[in-house]
């Protein structure tokens, strides 16, 4: 008898706090991360692709990566928030902004969260988590899969693409990862690209400067020390590289505050 085996989905929380915020304005925002929203009371919203979106107690909001959207705010509210990423093949889904209704579920951890983060220590900081990865991996269950962007990709891309997410600060060129994989140098690019639609250095660049993004907007690390940490020769280049992938600075995300750097 065939046994089936089941695949846990990577996920990582980068980011789950609470804040009581006096105005939430902001503009174009978007960055290679899920976002989770719950707010204490009604009076902010979230506009994306011409519609708004409430942030209230009665609603938790989604928005996946990579989604352009812009904040508002009317009045003071308690804002709980949660970024994180994850794999598999929630690792390619549309964009968009969701709003579930709450549930039994979602009310538990959302309490749990709100008493936890006010309480945060070491040992409460290892609770936060595990209710966080509960919540965002029940948040993914409840994603349609109409959204999901399933990828049909070749096992040897699927190798190809975890080598070099391995290897962010020391990049690897297209010949040692074809040399991992088995391949000749031409026949991995043509491979790729006729499997992701791009070059395997220009995929590459792109989820190093997501890394990047990450870093930028969950760590205290220096730009110099992000773009040591992805790959770059210098903070000069990394900045060219950054600003060419995703249209901004990176010293305009370090620069910013930190609800603007984590809301």
């Amino acid at each position: 008898m065939s046994e089936n085996k089941i695949t846990a989905i990577p996920l990582t929380i980068h980011y789950c706090d609470y804040w009581t915020l006096p105005d939430w304005n902001h503009r174009n925002l978007s960055a290679p991360y899920w976002r989770v929203y719950w707010n204490d009371r009604p009076g902010w919203h979230v506009d994306w692709n011409g519609e708004k979106t409430s942030l209230d107690p009665e609603h938790l909001v989604i928005v996946t990566p990579d989604t352009p959207f812009s904040g508002h705010s009317k009045s003071v509210s308690s804002h709980l928030f949660v970024h994180f990423t994850a794999g598999g093949p929630y690792g390619a889904v549309r964009t968009k902004v969701m709003s579930l209704d709450m549930n039994d579920v979602m009310q538990q951890a959302i309490k749990q969260l709100r008493r936890l983060v006010s309480e945060e220590s070491d040992v409460q900081r290892a609770i936060i988590s595990s209710v966080a990865f509960h919540l965002c991996y029940y948040i993914l269950s409840r994603f349609p899969a109409s959204d999901i962007c399933f990828p049909a990709f070749s096992p040897r891309t699927l190798i190809a693409m975890q080598l070099m997410q391995d290897s962010f600060q020391a990049p690897l060129t297209n010949s040692e990862i074809a040399r991992q994989i088995g391949m000749s140098r031409n026949g991995f690019s043509n491979m790729f690209v006729e499997d992701t639609g791009m070059t395997p250095q220009k995929w590459y660049v792109k989820k190093r400067i997501e890394h990047a993004c990450n870093l930028l907007r969950h760590t205290g690390y220096s730009i110099d020390e992000i773009a040591e940490r992805t790959g770059f020769c210098d903070r000069s280049h990394f900045s060219r590289v950054f600003k060419k992938v995703r249209a901004e600075s990176p010293g305009g995300i370090a620069q910013s505050p930190a609800q603007f750097r984590k809301s």
